[in-house]
């Protein structure tokens, strides 16, 4: 399964590109939406911006935790992966990329904003999120 185009921010109801237009800026512990995945999954992010909106308030990185969403059981992190380089331009991309994942629904979580977990004001906004279950490309 490769997903290609799919706002962050503004999906429908199957995940399908909406637009490239401002989104709502969302805070750490925002959860994507749940796709089905075994062994591998790559997430990338093209285009972040992240901040307060204050003059000395914009932040250059973001944690993105990807998780396994387990029924009846707390969800498992397969770890944390740090995004930077989609923060020098819209046309920059990070990718993050697990393996040896289980077969179930799973999820990205931001972890963190700028290094901040906790902190109210900030918001991160990204321009495009592609997942791509396939190690094949």
């Amino acid at each position: 399964m490769h997903e290609q185009g799919v706002v962050l921010f503004s999906l429908d109801h199957s995940g399908c590109f909406l637009h490239e237009q401002a989104q709502p800026r969302r805070r750490a512990g925002f959860q994507s939406r749940r796709w089905y995945d075994s062994e591998y999954s790559q997430v990338l992010f093209t285009g972040c911006w992240a901040g307060t909106g204050s003059p000395g308030g914009d932040k250059s990185s973001t944690h993105v935790d990807l998780r396994w969403d387990r029924t009846a059981t707390p969800d498992k992190s397969w770890g944390v992966k740090t995004y930077a380089n989609c923060f020098k331009g819209s046309s920059y991309t990070t990718n993050g990329e697990w393996h040896g994942l289980s077969g179930g629904n799973h999820f990205f979580q931001i972890a963190k904003i700028g290094g901040e977990s906790s902190n109210p004001y900030l918001r991160l906004s990204v321009k495009r999120v592609e997942v791509d279950t396939t190690k094949a490309d």
